[in-house]
């Protein structure tokens, strides 16, 4: 390559500026790694070792590998002294460089993959999952987009790809050990480097992190812990879904109002040049793109959504502003206190459930005199009604009125709280969106779709009954807070998508106990669709979940009074794809509350073969590509709480059993090319369904709720 004929800094960063930017940086590189200490470390791609002598310094042991025998020995002579490095001259895209099977903790590149093309990605990606153990993670930082040096170059072998297409790779990532058990990448963390967006203004320098997890145990861990909520909407929010908004709301913005709002809430915080401004759920970086450009501030936009983020730094193309962006969970994220000079954040924080600590986080990010503007859903101050109380629940929501809202900032330490109620106001910015939607229905169709303009049309209409109502369910305002220790506010009231309610209420109180797999409740009780269920201890920890298959048994009481299903540990399955159906357990009544569609889709398919000598084995690439989009079928479902849903899974689970237990491993033959639906409509063609060989079941006791 032709920055490996000159072996410096300056021909390795192709910058003329290479030193002054490496001290910001490589630092800042280093920092986002996972821990490593004592840790199996290759470097892919180590170059003249920009970083391997900083890995060196905490890794137990540290492979520095670069296909140029010039490169390596450059940075053997500089790094040789470190006992714990082994130095190697070979092509990650040759078949023949092979590790051990889980024996790596961490693999680290740094510009590597740019420089290989689509096939060639694609297949190290596929390798570098199977070194990894478990909890291993693999990190990797690229150019993007576009150059980011000003070296100037005979020729460029760099494909600048977008984000979204590393992370749609890497996630993609399945892998299976002897035993049948799955593996795969998950996301932790996608962030534009800062040194880039600081210096250069530019947000294409691009890092990933994935951890690799055992593939059905992570599901039924986020199922049990906390981090469903993250892991949902980082992975629920589609493209589609997204671009639509966008059409609506204007170029850059997914909220209400679109930079109308935008310019009129900006300009009561009154930013000056050389500030930092954090946003909490930036969406897709229009609100940021201009405080950056009109009050020259420096702006860091977090979201959890994967996608916003990737349109984010799409849209910050050419823009040449101090804007950063991060995919990252607010309640998990950590600053230095005094970091900010003011905290924004629109139509966001109705997702978080622990408000109060969130806001003393606020307080502790920002510096004296900082200031804070949230607009967000709200409910009025007594009991809703019940539709709204079933729709905040399906949603999953947490709301308050804003004097709610307002003391919980007080008790935070702020002062000064200003609450203004802008309800009439939303409600002309509904209309006004509304009509501009109807009046291009042609254009909007041609882009999108009928459906997707119904969608929109019909969940504008909603908004309007919902905060227009004489029951108000829905009111929008605003709250301002300014002191010299304290920050400013600004509240928006309750608006969303229809939902149109369920018909069977969630059970009243359950009997859940508290710990990991170990739950009792009570499922619908009509005369017709009546069950109980039990999920028992499978396993004492997570970890153990990761390793171990859990078969379903079930015993049909032969009453409509209700079905036991009691889940048990057994033996390992040949097929993992099985074994992510038999993991999504329904749990009910707690924090962990949970409907898989999945589950549903996957048994339905098997009860709607008549004859089980045609069931074949289901490839485990076809379901690979569909195991994403039933994950979030089903976590969408498990957020609304749809029990109904539950219903069907049980009385599926039911006629089922007979055809499981009938199976045989002989004569079978592929189906004829069958077609699941959900209820959202959302297609999936499934050509084989998995073999069940090696599961073993029978008939448990009966057991009451």
């Amino acid at each position: 390559m032709e920055h490996s004929v000159d072996l410096t800094l300056e021909a390795m960063m192709l910058d003329s500026n290479a030193c002054d930017l490496d001290k910001e940086e490589r630092p800042e590189v280093l920092s986002l790694l996972p821990p490593y200490e004592g840790k199996s470390v290759l470097e892919l791609g180590a170059g003249i070792g920009r970083f391997t002598g900083e890995l060196a310094k905490k890794a137990g042991e540290l492979v520095a590998l670069d296909f140029i025998e010039s490169v390596i020995k450059k940075n053997e002579t500089i790094n040789g002294h470190n006992k714990n490095v082994k130095f190697m001259c070979a092509d990650v895209t040759s078949p023949d460089l092979n590790f051990p099977e889980g024996s790596l903790d961490l693999i680290f590149s740094n510009w590597l993959l740019m420089y290989l093309a689509d096939k060639e990605v694609e297949d190290l990606a596929q390798r570098m999952v199977k070194w990894l153990k478990v909890g291993g993670y693999i990190f990797f930082r690229e150019s993007c987009f576009h150059q980011s040096g000003d070296h100037k170059r005979k020729s460029n072998p760099t494909h600048y790809r977008e984000p979204r297409y590393y992370t749609k790779v890497f996630k993609e990532c399945h892998s299976y050990d002897n035993a049948g058990n799955s593996f795969e990448l998950s996301l932790m963390s996608c962030k534009c480097i800062g040194a880039y967006v600081k210096n250069k203004k530019n947000q294409n320098q691009v890092f990933e992190r994935f951890k690799r997890f055992a593939g059905f145990g992570k599901r039924l861990a986020q199922m049990l812990t906390e981090d469903f909520r993250s892991s949902w909407i980082m992975s629920s929010i589609k493209s589609s879904g997204i671009l639509r908004y966008e059409r609506v709301f204007g170029q850059g913005f997914v909220s209400t109002g679109g930079i109308d709002t935008t310019r009129e809430f900006v300009a009561k915080l009154d930013l000056q040049p050389g500030q930092k401004v954090l946003d909490v759920g930036c969406g897709i970086g229009g609100g940021d793109f201009y405080m950056a450009e009109k009050y020259d501030v420096h702006v860091i936009g977090i979201d959890l959504s994967v996608n916003m983020i990737s349109f984010a730094l799409e849209r910050a193309i050419g823009l040449k502003c101090a804007v950063e962006f991060e995919v990252a969970d607010c309640t998990k994220k950590e600053y230095p206190d005094g970091t900010f000079d003011v905290i924004y954040s629109r139509d966001t924080i109705l997702h978080i459930q622990d408000k109060p600590a969130l806001f003393r986080s606020f307080y502790k990010w920002l510096k004296p005199g900082g200031k804070v503007l949230i607009s967000d859903y709200c409910r009025n101050d007594g009991t809703p009604s019940a539709e709204f109380a079933e729709y905040i629940k399906q949603r999953g929501y947490d709301l308050h009125d804003v004097k709610a809202y307002g003391q919980m900032l007080r008790d935070a330490g702020f002062d000064e709280v200003i609450a203004e109620d802008r309800t009439d106001q939303f409600i002309k910015v509904l209309e006004k969106e509304l009509n501009e939607v109807e009046k291009e229905k042609e254009a909007f169709i041609q882009d999108f779709s009928e459906e997707d303009y119904n969608d929109i049309v019909g969940g504008w209409k909603a908004k309007l009954v919902r905060s227009s109502s004489d029951m108000h369910d829905m009111p929008f305002g605003n709250m301002f807070q300014k002191n010299n220790d304290t920050c400013s506010m600004y509240f928006s009231k309750v608006y969303g998508v229809s939902v149109t309610p369920i018909a069977q209420q969630p059970p009243s109180g359950s009997g859940a106990s508290q710990g990991v797999g170990s739950l009792v409740s009570k499922g619908p009780t009509s005369q017709k669709q009546g069950a109980s269920i039990v999920a028992t201890q499978v396993s004492r920890s997570v970890r153990a979940l990761d390793t171990s298959i859990v078969p379903i048994d079930i015993e049909d009481s032969g009453d409509n009074k209700g079905s036991c299903i009691s889940i048990a540990q057994g033996r390992h399955l040949h097929s993992g794809q099985m074994k992510l159906a038999m993991s999504a357990v329904p749990q009910m009544e707690s924090h962990a509350a949970r409907s898989p569609i999945v589950v549903s889709v996957l048994f339905r398919y098997l009860q709607n073969s008549n004859n089980p000598d045609k069931v074949a084995s289901l490839k485990r690439q076809e379901l690979q590509e569909s195991y994403d989009t039933l994950w979030q079928s089903a976590f969408a479902a498990l957020m609304r709480k749809r029990n109904h849903k539950f219903v069907q899974i049980l009385k599926s689970l039911m006629r089922i059993s007979k055809i499981l237990r009938s199976f045989s491993s002989s004569s079978l033959a592929p189906l004829e090319d069958p077609v699941v639906a959900t209820k959202d409509k959302e297609m999936y063609n499934l050509a084989e369904l998995p073999s069940v060989e090696g599961i073993g079941y029978h008939v448990p006791p009966h057991t009451s709720g």
